[in-house]
């Protein structure tokens, strides 16, 4: 887009795609913000050539850059179901996706595989409107003011790149645990707590109806045809603020939910949250795709302006470190750290806004990993766990610095 009149048109198909009469034939991949923004959309078959004319007509630049989405989602299931009759193979494949069940199995083979000196525990941690369970995963070690660091990931259930790249960040931390510098030294260092699937009902759910499911499963009243919360917008800070980045329609996928932390999937992570508040270092939770590393503050304060944290400073300086180590690792693409509201959109409701508000941790960010899109396909799990590995390394080492030179 070059024009605000562009800009402003792309917007209109946005707001129709997100509940509205485009809701089933157009699925926006960004939101449209600025005249700047390159912007991806998945098409039905039905109105791909309206609307790519349309486009035409408005002088906007069209690339293709998959003709058949099905076609990669089926061979993901292919691959999947190859596995599972192999009895061979383990079911779980850490350079592929995973279903839930195989996700879970393989905690339990993390767990067995746990260092000496260490406990690894599995603990539920909550259950869904389906009656799922919320798992994490614990590495800890007994010892005196030991921080901790966390990481969730699939708040969004079609981010499947997110859960594989945090999945396998923790498979280097224990397989490497002796052997390599980096992952010895930092579970001698830290305590980790690992959600890989915040979101149980809706990653289920990509799996076995919609690919692109973003929201929980819980039902709305009133709305039989629209159920689910963007969990990503129902935490306990500056909810409802209905501005560009959430929604008070049950159909829109940035629906804020009913009530602040409404949902089982909310309240479970709060609590452990308020359970574990004062000695987390590092919040990490996991999000794709823009090449971003974002912090606090999503939301705006009354007078509509970004908020920032008090710690800004040493967020940001923390941040920018690990982009660099990110970018650094292959070099081919250019990423961002930023404030969510400055960098990306603002919003309300947002997970990093609530750990930040509440003091659990002082360094909290949402990655928003590679691409393309929300389908990325598996050969982009390694490239991701590398270079988001080389991330977490840098990022933790220039917070104890700056720590270490307070």
């Amino acid at each position: 887009m070059s024009t605000e009149e562009q800009l402003n048109i792309i917007q209109e198909l946005f707001k129709k795609s997100d509940g509205g009469s485009l809701k089933d034939q157009v699925m926006f991949w960004e939101r449209p913000t600025s005249v700047k923004d390159r912007v991806e959309v998945l098409v039905c078959p039905q109105v791909s050539t309206f609307f790519r004319m349309s486009l035409v007509n408005m002088k906007l630049d069209i690339e293709v850059i998959t003709e058949n989405v099905q076609e990669s989602i089926d061979a993901v299931h292919f691959k999947r179901d190859s596995r599972v009759r192999s009895p061979a193979a383990s079911a779980y494949d850490p350079n592929e996706y995973n279903t839930l069940e195989d996700i879970y199995e393989y905690l339990e083979d993390l767990q067995s595989r746990c260092p000496d000196g260490f406990t690894c525990e599995i603990r539920n941690i909550g259950e869904t409107f389906e009656g799922r369970e919320i798992r994490q995963l614990s590495i800890t070690r007994e010892g005196e003011n030991r921080k901790g660091i966390w990481m969730d990931s699939l708040f969004h259930a079609r981010e499947w790149l997110a859960g594989a790249t945090n999945l396998n960040i923790v498979e280097r931390l224990i397989s490497g645990f002796g052997s390599d510098e980096f992952s010895t030294r930092l579970l001698n260092s830290y305590d980790w707590y690992i959600v890989p699937v915040a979101n149980p009902d809706g990653y289920v759910y990509t799996w076995t109806d919609d690919r692109f499911w973003r929201k929980n499963r819980t039902p709305n009243e009133g709305v039989p045809n629209c159920p689910g919360t963007d969990l990503n917008r129902n935490y306990n800070f500056r909810w409802g603020v209905v501005d560009d980045g959430t929604s008070d329609d049950p159909c829109s996928n940035l629906y804020f939910g009913p009530g602040a932390a409404s949902e089982l999937e909310t309240q479970a992570i709060e609590r452990e949250g308020q359970r574990l508040s004062g000695s987390i270092l590092l919040w990490i939770s996991w999000h794709s795709w823009d090449f971003k590393w974002l912090f606090p503050y999503a939301s705006t304060d009354d007078n509509g302006n970004c908020m920032r944290s008090p710690f800004y400073e040493d967020i940001a300086r923390a941040g920018q470190a690990c982009v660099e180590a990110v970018e650094g690792t292959f070099g081919e693409n250019e990423w961002i750290a930023g404030s969510f509201c400055e960098v990306l959109y603002q919003s309300s409701g947002v997970s990093i806004d609530w750990v930040e508000a509440e003091g659990i941790s002082k360094y909290v960010y949402t990655p928003e990993l590679r691409g393309p899109g929300f389908d990325a396909g598996p050969e982009h799990i390694g490239p991701s766990t590398e270079e988001n590995w080389n991330g977490v390394i840098a990022l933790i080492n220039e917070i104890e610095a700056i720590e270490g030179s307070k």
